[in-house]
């Protein structure tokens, strides 16, 4: 069993890429969000589940356990730019597990679920508080850059962005137990599910830690030789630059002439 499972949902598709605006798009095919695998149908004419009052519920069998289920979801429609408040209802996942226990879960605007930035007229309506996007935080070009960016660069990174989809984590509390299905009941605006993914491992899917350092050795002479010039990218987490370390970083540093100003610059990639 993998560990991180798509489910198939071309038996519930129902809309298209032309249920967005004409000059928004979306990802489709299969595609890795943050280092996880979401399956969303590649055909543009039927490729999402669109839900709203309208449409009534809809049921999604699964008949497998998971400790989560990850969502990559989008509302379509936003009122905050307008003064709408936030937290508005728009949907229950019903997730209903053997024994015939159900255990609910209220999806919200600006919780579980957002409108894609480039949705909005007016501006990013704001990224969600328990969502991630699709998208990874990215970093400035290390070496060059605006003036006007000098307090900004600083702190490396580039937020995160929600190109297509924000991704919404459900937590099982029984994960021994078969899910046999999900409801998805709609409450308020329209939205979209484009994939569903089962989390098989005892882990939450998305990296929440803060930043630990990490030291890489190089063996490869090829490599070792060469000018410094490395990057580091990192599947289910992110990365900042990485930096050369000295190459005598202890007792060379305290016997030199020069100890209190600083070690020598390694120009070579031996270790960082």
């Amino acid at each position: 069993m993998p560990d991180y499972e798509p489910l198939n949902l071309s038996e519930k598709l129902n809309a298209g890429l032309d249920i967005l605006d004409s000059d928004v798009a979306a990802t489709v095919g299969f595609q890795h969000f943050r280092g996880l695998p979401f399956l969303i149908n590649d055909d543009p004419s039927k490729c999402f589940i669109a839900l709203n009052k309208e449409v009534g519920n809809i049921d999604i069998p699964v008949g497998k356990t998971a400790h989560h289920i990850i969502f990559a979801h989008r509302l379509l429609r936003s009122d905050i730019d307008d003064g709408g408040p936030v937290g508005n209802i728009i949907a229950d996942y019903s997730f209903c597990l053997e024994g015939g226990q159900h255990v609910e879960h209220t999806i919200r605007e600006r919780f579980e679920i957002a409108s894609v930035p480039i949705d909005s007229f007016k501006g990013a309506s704001g990224l969600p508080f328990r969502a991630v996007t699709d998208g990874k935080h990215e970093l400035f070009p290390r070496n060059e850059g605006n003036w006007q960016q000098f307090g900004r660069r600083q702190t490396e990174s580039l937020q995160a962005n929600a190109h297509s989809y924000f991704l919404w984590s459900w937590t099982n509390p029984n994960p021994d137990k078969e899910i046999e299905s999900i409801r998805i009941i709609p409450r308020g605006a329209e939205f979209v599910v484009a994939a569903i993914t089962l989390g098989h491992l005892d882990e939450y899917p998305f990296a929440r830690q803060g930043r630990r350092e990490v030291k890489f050795t190089l063996t490869d002479p090829s490599v070792t030789t060469t000018e410094f010039d490395l990057a580091v990218n990192v599947d289910r987490g992110d990365s900042t630059y990485p930096f050369a370390l000295p190459e005598d970083p202890n007792t060379g540093f305290l016997k030199d002439i020069h100890r209190g100003f600083g070690e020598r610059r390694n120009e070579n990639a031996t270790s960082l």
